[in-house]
């Protein structure tokens, strides 16, 4: 009895939670590979048959048949997250709706072997007393005991549930604080030192990007990124055309194989490419396409752009600075 119980209180939660946030178990399935009409059908059909599942172990005559459907919900479940990870993909499982979910991994599929495991016990072995007739051999310290527990698990529903508000919030309030500060580092800050993969060119450093005396421009650029894609041939000229007086780097985040086959179709060197996007980071930017424009002197020169108009606009921008240097070279 005690093992269909704690199933039973398993699907209630799992379900209560699901109910509470419809919009999010409806993105969840679509998540997983249901079409978007059918989630909308199936983000309410899934909770309720979790109640379903659920009463009915709790009922002697129909514990098994309830054991059988959790066992077939949780094969679903596991079958959906096991197809995600082998599509390198983790979508938000939504297990437990608005009271606790993360993203599906080897966690999840963990959780729903033990209950799987469980479910089928109730099934081969049988649902045992029924509830009254257990409660009602109870006396004293063990109805207290039963209380106690039945009040703790309620309790542990709430913090849940505030816990997961209060993450939420947080990350809303730290959304939207980063989203009134302005991207870039300040004008006149040395600029991050840094040391990447070249995958063409032989510079990998900042250093190594500055060798020549005269302004540097970074590209910050993605694989899969459409505006990015449209930036490329333009960048290939500007390489070539201000070769010897302003450094122009493409610096990628992506797969090493596709950044070197997208830089060897455009020509492209310097290329650079970071593993995740730790450079990105370091001079604080928050969109691709993105440029900086550091100066002789190795300081930023001014705040970053973003999008292909503003990017075009800071490289007309260094090679007027790199002029006055050419200049100075020439009479001397």
């Amino acid at each position: 009895m005690s093992v269909r119980c704690l199933l039973a209180v398993v699907f209630i939660v799992a379900a209560i939670g699901k109910l509470l946030d419809l919009q999010g178990s409806r993105r969840a399935l679509v998540e997983f590979g249901m079409p978007s009409r059918a989630a909308r059908v199936g983000g309410v059909l899934l909770p309720v048959a979790e109640l379903a599942v659920a009463v009915a172990m709790l009922l002697v005559p129909t514990a098994r048949w309830g054991a059988a459907g959790a066992f077939l919900l949780l094969l679903a479940f596991s079958a959906g997250i096991a197809r995600a990870m082998s599509r390198g993909e983790a979508p938000d499982c939504h297990c437990f709706g608005q009271i606790h979910s993360e993203p599906a991994g080897s966690s999840a599929l963990v959780r729903n072997a033990v209950l799987s495991a469980a479910s089928a016990f109730v099934v081969l072995a049988g649902p045992g007393p029924s509830l009254d007739s257990a409660l009602g051999t109870l006396h004293g310290a063990q109805i207290a005991l039963v209380a106690t527990s039945a009040l703790a698990a309620v309790l542990a529903v709430a913090v849940a549930q505030l816990w997961a508000d209060r993450r939420r919030l947080r990350a809303e309030l730290n959304a939207a604080q980063a989203a009134e500060l302005p991207p870039g580092l300040p004008r006149g800050t040395p600029a991050p030192a840094f040391e990447l993969a070249a995958v063409r060119g032989t510079a990998g450093s900042l250093a190594g990007l500055s060798e020549q005396a005269g302004p540097t421009v970074l590209v910050f650029l993605s694989t899969g990124c459409v505006p990015c894609q449209t930036l490329l041939p333009s960048l290939a000229h500007w390489q070539d055309a201000l070769s010897g007086s302003v450094t122009v780097a493409a610096i990628f985040e992506g797969a090493r194989e596709e950044v070197g086959r997208v830089s060897a179709e455009h020509e492209l060197s310097p290329v650079l490419a970071q593993e995740e996007q730790e450079t990105f980071e370091l001079y604080a930017l928050r969109a691709t396409p993105s440029a900086v424009l550091i100066g002789a002197d190795g300081t930023i020169a001014g705040a970053p752009a973003e999008g292909v108009t503003a990017i075009e606009a800071l490289v007309r921008t260094a090679a007027a600075e790199s002029r006055p240097f050419e200049l100075v070279v020439e009479r001397a």
